[in-house]
This record gives C-alpha cells, structure tokens and sequence, in this order.
C-alpha cells in the first residue's frame, strides 16, 4: 500500500525528528574526590537546565552549575530557543581508604601481656611503621614527639605510642590511629657472682641458673656452688621478666677461698630487712660502713668482737651496697623490699 503525504505533513515530521544544533557537555569530565570534598560541576550558557543523579531528577538542580559529592553519574538536560538536548554522563567518584594501622619491626618483645603492652629490655629497638605517608605526627602519652614527621618511628623508651597522618593522595584527609600502642623497656640484670659461707652465690636470686667454668657450662641449677676448683666462674640467671646478662667472672683459687680472702660472709643473699656478718676475724672496735653506688654512707658501725653480727637494714632502701672494712674487699649485699 502506498502512503502519500503532503508538503506540510512531511515538514512537520522533518521538524519532529531533528535534534538540537548542540550538545552540552558538563566539565570536569573526570572526577576522583578525596573523602569530605565535593566538586563544581558546569555546563555552557543556555535558557534552562535540569540536571541528573543516576538517571533522576535532582530537586532544585536548574542552574548552570551543580556541586556533588561521590559518588554518581551526573548529566544535564539542556534548553536553547526550545530545543532541548541531553549530554554525555560524568562519573563523580572517590578515593576510598582502609583505616590506618601501624606495623612493627626491629627486636622481638619478651611477652606481650594481657593488657596488650610490649615488654621489651632496655636497649632493644623497636620500629612503629605508620601505614600513611603524608602530615604524619607522632605522640608519646598524648604528647607530640617535635620532629617525628617520618613514616616510621624508632621506640626505646616506656610510653603509650599513636600517631596520625593522611594517604598521599589525599594529604589533607588526616586520620588518627585511633589507639596506643604500650611499651615497657625493662632494666637489664647482670647478677653478680659473690662469696657466701664458703660458696659462690649468684646475686640478685633469680628462678633458674646456669654456671660456667672457665666458659663451660657446668654445676646444678641452682643460686650457689662449691668452688673447689681453681677457675673462672659466671653464672646466667633467669628472671620473672628475663632482662639479664651473664655475670662478670670471679676467679676464684678452690678450697677455702674465704678464708684466703680474709673477708665476711654475708647471708641471705640478697637480704630484706637485716643482713647476718660473718667475721673472718673479729675485732672489737673494728669500724665497718655500708655505702650505696657512688658511694654515699648509709649506714656505719663498730665490730662488737663477737664473730656473728646483724646489720638492721630496715631503713635501707632497695638497691645494691657495699660492706666495707679496713684492710678487706668490699662486698656487695643486694637489699629487697
């Protein structure tokens, strides 16, 4: 069947099915936005506007410009001398970030307790590794640490450690951690290898022991030994929160060494609230004195000319003395509280 149309019938449709003599086009075409930010959209000069979120009418959304935040596709209807024109969409997107977090390295702890905190033994060194690179701070305490702006941060003293910073991308976007990391440095113990009632006593006491001869393991486990043979003695000791070293040594000569050396015996080692004196040759008068590390007296006295004496140490803090003599070697008494 033939269809005839007429001059007018036919310009109507030609008018019909023509589109517009232009395009609109929203710039930037390319959005990324960092968390919090939101962009300026803009199209060029024309009689109306309505732009579009994901394909539906925005409320109120009728001027040449449009601010967005991520994330959507974004195009704008157009409105020139009737004609009305689509454009192309534009994605607003963003940057999505994981949550910061710290990762360590360096020297192992000793234990990590219940509450989370880090024991480690001073001189150890810990690295603190922040997961972003850019306006990083760190804090001691809650306390800015001046000039802690890397990355990575060296610990090798007790304190609550946290920090903030931002991704590259996005520098301004800063985070905090959002926790403290805990760390307790403990003091290092070297015991010292001393001379009671005959035999070599490792002091402080600790719960395990290992002596050594001359650099060969040997002995029981125990805090003291009989030294009957002529040597080189340390001793390892093990503590509730094992920060130790092994002893200076002792050279002792065998049998008898007390008596040799001509000096005290102490006991307990190490002492609380008294200390028993073992005078290798007592004499009344004889004046004794008790210092502390740089050698401040705390305590002093006269020999009563019994061989046995208590030394009060009551008021005595914890800590490591001497007991001295004339014409003796000084020995150490470990005082515990």
């Amino acid at each position: 069947m033939r269809i005839f149309y007429t001059l007018p019938a036919l310009l109507l449709s030609l008018a019909v099915n023509a589109q517009c003599p232009f395009t609109p086009t929203i710039e930037p075409d390319q959005v990324i936005l960092c968390p919090g930010e939101s962009v300026e959209l803009a199209t060029q000069p024309y009689d109306s506007y309505q732009w579009y979120a994901d394909g539906a009418a925005i409320d109120g959304a009728t001027s040449q410009t449009l601010t967005m935040e991520p994330y959507a596709e974004v195009t704008v209807e157009a409105t020139l001398d009737g004609c009305t024109e689509m454009s192309a969409p534009v994605i607003v997107d963003g940057w999505v970030f994981l949550l910061p977090f710290v990762a360590h390295a360096g020297d192992e702890p000793l234990f990590i307790d219940f509450e989370g905190t880090s024991n480690q033994c001073d001189g150890d060194t810990v690295l603190l590794i922040f997961s972003y690179d850019e306006n990083i701070e760190w804090f001691q305490n809650g306390q800015l640490i001046p000039g802690a702006n890397d990355d990575t941060l060296i610990v090798t003293t007790t304190g609550n450690y946290t920090a903030s910073g931002a991704p590259d991308l996005c520098p301004n976007f800063i985070q905090p951690l959002g926790l403290e990391i805990p760390f307790v440095f403990n003091p290092v113990i070297q015991p010292e290898v001393v001379l009671v009632d005959g035999q070599l006593c490792a002091s402080p006491e600790g719960e395990a022991y290992q002596w050594y001869r001359n650099g060969e393991p040997f002995g029981s486990n125990t805090a003291c030994i009989e030294a009957t043979t002529a040597g080189s003695y340390t001793v390892d000791v093990t503590y509730g929160i094992d920060c130790s070293m092994t002893s200076s040594p002792y050279v002792s000569t065998g049998l008898d060494e007390a008596a040799r050396l001509g000096v005290p015996q102490l006991y307990p080692v190490p002492a609380k609230d008294a200390v028993t004196v073992r005078w290798p040759a007592p004499r009344a008068g004889e004046r004794w004195e008790l210092v502390d590390a740089v050698g401040r007296r705390i305590r002093e006295g006269s020999q009563s000319g019994s061989a046995v004496e208590v030394i009060d140490l009551s008021s005595v803090q914890q800590g490591r003395y001497w007991l001295r003599t004339e014409g003796q070697l000084p020995l150490v008494i470990q005082v515990v509280k």
